[in-house]
C-alpha cells in the first residue's frame, strides 16, 4: 500500500510541476499605428479595425497599439483595414509576421494622409 501511495504521490506532484510550467512554443506580438497629424486632425479620425489571423477586427485608433501575448510559435497574419482612399500606410495590409519563440514581434504600420 506504501508503494502505490508513493507512486500516486510521485504521479500527482509531475502534473502539477507540468502545468505550472510556461508553454515553450508561445510569442507575442504587439502591433503599432502611427499615422501623421493631418489624419488624426481631419482625414482619419475614427482610426482603423486590425485584426490577427483573421479573426475579430479590434478598434485602433490612429496612434496606438494592441499587445497578443500569448501566440504559437510561427507565421501569423495582421490585416490593418478601413483605412481611407487618401493615407497610405506601409508595410502594406496583410502583412505577415514570424513569431517566435519566447519573444515579443514588434511591427510598426506608419501612414499618411493627402
Amino acid at each position: 500500500m506504501l508503494r502505490a501511495s508513493v507512486g500516486l504521490a510521485f504521479v500527482l506532484g509531475s502534473l502539477v510541476a507540468a502545468c505550472q510550467e510556461p508553454d515553450a512554443h508561445t510569442g507575442a506580438l504587439q502591433v503599432q499605428v502611427s499615422v501623421n497629424a493631418a489624419a488624426r486632425v481631419v482625414e482619419d479620425t475614427d482610426g482603423f479595425f486590425l485584426a490577427l489571423d483573421g479573426g475579430t477586427p479590434q478598434h485602433i485608433a490612429v496612434v496606438d497599439s494592441l499587445s497578443f501575448a500569448v501566440l504559437s510559435v510561427g507565421q501569423h497574419r495582421v490585416d490593418l483595414t478601413d483605412v481611407r482612399p487618401t493615407c497610405s500606410v506601409n508595410p502594406p495590409s496583410p502583412y505577415f509576421v514570424q513569431v517566435e519563440r519566447d519573444t515579443q514581434v514588434q511591427v510598426l504600420f506608419l501612414g499618411s494622409c493627402h
